[in-house]
């Protein structure tokens, strides 16, 4: 089998496609959030959205709930996608109650109302919208 060998005219397209990559590191992204009741206790840190990184087309970012932690019922025009990756907690969609804990992934349709309650050991998720920056997400809580 003969190796592949490097074409020196395809040097500016594979620059142009590793300039497109982008890295996050979670310690260096200070939380945010947890001091508006209107959201309930949720902390968050953005890893990627457009105002903050060289990014398009995907926002992802990490909820962090302390035990019993509340994001309380709301909409929004993205539909979302929630994966557990720490501690549990109860999502509610609509009304239906979804178990989420590690290894868990849940998709919240467009303008579903949806909450979110820790378990007694906190919860961590990451939440993906489909937009360019977490700016274009319009949060609209059912109790407001």
């Amino acid at each position: 089998m003969q190796e592949p060998t490097f074409d020196p005219a395809s040097a500016p397209q594979l620059a142009a496609l590793l300039s497109l990559a982008s890295l996050a590191n979670t310690a260096e992204i200070p939380l945010e959030g947890g001091e508006d009741p209107a959201f309930g206790s949720v902390r968050w840190r953005t890893l990627f959205s457009a105002e903050r990184t060289p990014t398009k087309g995907m926002v992802l970012g990490i909820a962090e709930f302390g035990p019993m932690g509340t994001l309380l019922p709301h909409r929004h025009g993205p539909a979302e996608i929630y994966f557990g990756l720490t501690g549990s907690g109860v999502v509610t969609i609509d009304g239906i109650p979804h178990m989420i804990g590690p290894e868990t992934a849940l998709y919240i349709p467009e303008d579903a109302e949806h909450g979110t309650v820790a378990g007694t050991d906190g919860l961590r998720f990451l939440y993906i919208f489909p937009r360019d920056s977490f700016s274009e997400v319009e949060y609209r809580f059912s109790d407001a």
